[in-house]
């Protein structure tokens, strides 16, 4: 099976090699992009490649991560670590979805069509942790109840102190007939 891949892959290569040299282009002149991003706690990358003939190599770090061999008669991809790899022959896409169970992720990714071919740009594909002890979508809220509180606080003071200064304003003297009555009983 593999040296039929092998041959496959040879035979593929000298077609393609005699039709864009017939048409005057050159055999890495292919379009190729990535594209990345993370959902919930799975990364998945998509290599697109205009003229997907040979093989797709997705690239972690510089090192291949997931492999996908030319094509023809069918895609057969595999790989290296915890990722699940699909070629859509249709839409010339290499898809790798990687299940992630850092909090924390910022990783280089880049894709190459051919063992020595074109590569496109490296991007870089972060997530951030958002599990702090606070939830954001809650410290509005949070900030509303507080100035109300506060508000509600400083105008019953402010009743408070307005009432007892009516208070001692309507009876001036309570306070010092009550301390007169305790001295008169306790000299008796």
């Amino acid at each position: 099976m593999e040296s039929e891949q092998i041959l496959l892959t040879m035979l593929t290569v000298l077609v393609c090699n005699i039709v864009c040299r017939s048409e005057g282009t050159s055999l890495h002149k292919n379009k190729i992009s990535i594209e990345g991003f993370i959902n919930e706690n799975e990364l998945t990358l998509i290599c697109h490649v205009k003229d997907l003939f040979l093989q797709v190599d997705i690239l972690h770090e510089s090192k291949c991560e997931a492999k996908c061999y030319p094509p023809y008669p069918r895609s057969t991809c595999f790989s290296y670590n915890k990722g699940d790899i699909t070629q859509n022959l249709k839409t010339n896409c290499t898809k790798l979805v990687v299940r992630l169970d850092e909090k924390k992720y910022k990783s280089f990714w880049s894709c190459q069509h051919g063992s020595n071919g074109e590569k496109s740009d490296q991007i870089l594909v972060q997530k951030e942790d958002n599990t702090s002890s606070r939830d954001p979508s809650l410290e509005k809220p949070f900030l509303i109840a507080l100035i109300v509180v506060a508000t509600i606080s400083i105008g019953l003071c402010v009743v408070i102190s307005f009432l007892i200064t009516c208070i001692r304003r309507r009876n001036p003297d309570t306070a010092g007939v009550k301390q007169d009555i305790l001295l008169k009983q306790t000299i008796t």
